[in-house]
């Protein structure tokens, strides 16, 4: 049938769905329901007042007054029970609610057998039942064949007219043929809104995938986009990027910021001695033996072209002592490689010349500038004969 579903998880999700349905509809409906027999007890007892016999008048208020009371309970906490969200009861609360609400209307059209003969009454409550209840169709024939059986039974008790008995029969046997097809209609209905909204909820799940996957794909691409292939550190770009964003903040925060331009000694003679494979392996060695003496996450150390890098720091007590000490930091760590550098003549290693400058961030004063500071302070490290660092105040 339509509304069985292969998948477990769906199905229980699909009974639950219908559960929810069901319980706001009988919310609903008791409200009306309540409201509706005090209005049909006003007119019953006004138009029927010296007909009805007082034992008869008696339970004719007994059922209406039950009605109204249980109807108006269950409004009040059926409301309690769907904002606590206990969906495990929703399907015990609107088989309650249907269960009393045919009792009810059953009796109440026994009753009228001994006044009027009238069990419209009866037939407006399995036609609620029909167009309120959406449930699975073993389940809803269970019903009707239970609820029809005691009516069909318990009816010649009441009314003594064949005539008139074989007419409520057939009445209700056509409410009933009739509210089949719109349960079963209402039940496709509604498992084919189930499957419109499973599509759209996977599709969306497909599609949040796709666009997580983009974005990854994204990052990556700006990643790769502001980083150096060879050495894996920032390339010019990206170095431009964050050391826009650090001189900002240090202009907020009045902090010093340090410039740091690294050049490595006799690079060209480096390629031609030992080959560009070899030139690319020194680049990557110095790279990390600068990176290792940087250790903080808002630093920077970018490869500016070249064999030059760049290395920014800022946040920390930095004058002249402290920059020329981490200066000379970076140039011990890449002479601690021990790489070979023939044209070296010093120390036969391959070294680098650093050029550095401080200073705090004001109006008068751009980025550029400090940068341009610390490359000429490169230059007069490199006259000094390299492998050397120098200050440029």
């Amino acid at each position: 049938m339509l509304y069985i579903l292969d998948d477990a998880p769906q199905r229980r999700e699909f009974f639950h769905e219908l559960a929810a349905l069901n319980i706001n509809r009988c919310r609903l409906v008791s409200m009306i329901t309540a409201l509706s027999m005090t209005f049909l007890y006003a007119v019953q007892a006004l138009r029927y007042a010296d007909a009805i016999k007082p034992s008869i008048q008696a339970l004719y208020f007994s059922f209406y007054l039950a009605g109204m009371l249980i109807f108006i309970f269950l409004y009040f906490y059926l409301g309690a029970v769907i904002r606590a969200g206990r969906v495990s009861s929703y399907g015990f609360w609107w088989r309650f609610f249907v269960s009393i609400l045919l009792v009810i209307v059953m009796g109440i059209s026994f009753l009228n057998q001994q006044v009027n003969g009238d069990i419209t009454l009866y037939l407006i409550g399995m036609a609620t039942y029909f167009g309120l209840i959406c449930t699975t169709m073993p389940e809803m024939l269970l019903t009707l064949c239970t609820v029809q059986g005691l009516f069909v039974l318990l009816l010649p008790a009441f009314q003594l007219d064949a005539d008139i008995v074989t007419t409520h029969y057939a009445n209700t046997y056509v409410v009933v043929v009739l509210g089949l097809f719109i349960a079963r209609a209402q039940l496709v209905r509604n498992h084919e809104l189930f499957n419109s909204r499973q599509h759209i909820s996977q599709r969306s799940n497909e599609l949040e995938g796709i666009n997580q996957q983009l974005e990854y794909l994204n990052r990556e691409l700006r990643i790769e986009a502001e980083r150096d292939k060879l050495t894996g550190l920032f390339n010019r770009n990206g170095f431009d990027k964050l050391y826009a964003q650090l001189w900002l903040q240090a202009s907020v925060s009045q902090a010093p910021v340090a410039v740091y331009m690294l050049d490595i000694d006799f690079f060209k003679n480096y390629n031609d001695d030992y080959g560009h494979l070899q030139g690319d392996e020194c680049l990557r060695r110095v790279a990390k033996a600068i990176e290792m003496t940087v250790r903080r996450n808002n630093d920077i150390v970018a490869r500016y072209g070249g064999e030059e890098f760049i290395v920014v720091l800022t946040g920390m007590d930095l004058d002249y002592k402290t920059c020329l000490f981490m200066a000379d930091r970076m140039r011990t760590a890449v002479e601690n490689l021990r790489m070979a550098g023939a044209h070296n003549v010093g120390t036969g290693y391959t070294t680098v010349s650093v050029g550095c400058s401080c200073m705090v961030p004001d109006a008068t004063v751009t980025p550029e500038q400090l940068i341009a500071r610390a490359d000429k302070a490169l230059y007069q490290a490199k006259t000094q004969g390299r492998n050397c660092a120098h200050f440029y105040e």
